[in-house]
């Protein structure tokens, strides 16, 4: 279980480095981090996030924190068709809250990972690094 969540751990950094290193020179790159399922449920989880954005220093890194798969899916289109550059989908339901809204915005970044603290703050600090 240990190795499956550091693969997936490298694998959640990995795809949003690449997404961020493709953000032109200069550029504020808008990503908004969103916590749903098990992840929206966890005050630890939630106060980790927060801490790891505010430590990111940037204000185009924002959090939400839907309620329901209805409200999930609310968050996710809301940020594509504000043209934000990255959803990072913690814990969301794929077939009902990221794959409509990815097909309908393919210019909107979808990073998806299982709700794990260190991967998010991984992920957030080379947002951060860019």
């Amino acid at each position: 279980m240990n190795q499956l969540r550091t693969t997936l751990a490298a694998t959640f950094l990995a795809a949003a480095a690449a997404g961020c290193a493709q953000v032109a020179e200069g550029s504020q790159q808008r990503v908004l981090v969103v916590l749903g399922g098990h992840a929206a449920q966890s005050p630890a989880l939630i106060e980790r996030a927060r801490d790891a954005i505010a430590a990111t220093g940037d204000g185009e890194v924002q959090l939400r924190v839907p309620e329901s798969s209805t409200e999930e899916l609310g968050v996710t289109h809301m940020a594509a068709a504000r043209h934000y550059d990255t959803v990072i989908a913690v814990d969301l339901d794929h077939r009902v809250s990221v794959a409509p809204v990815a097909a309908r915005y393919p210019g909107v970044r979808f990073v998806e990972t299982a709700a794990d603290a260190d991967a998010l703050e991984r992920v957030l600090a080379a947002a951060a690094a860019r």
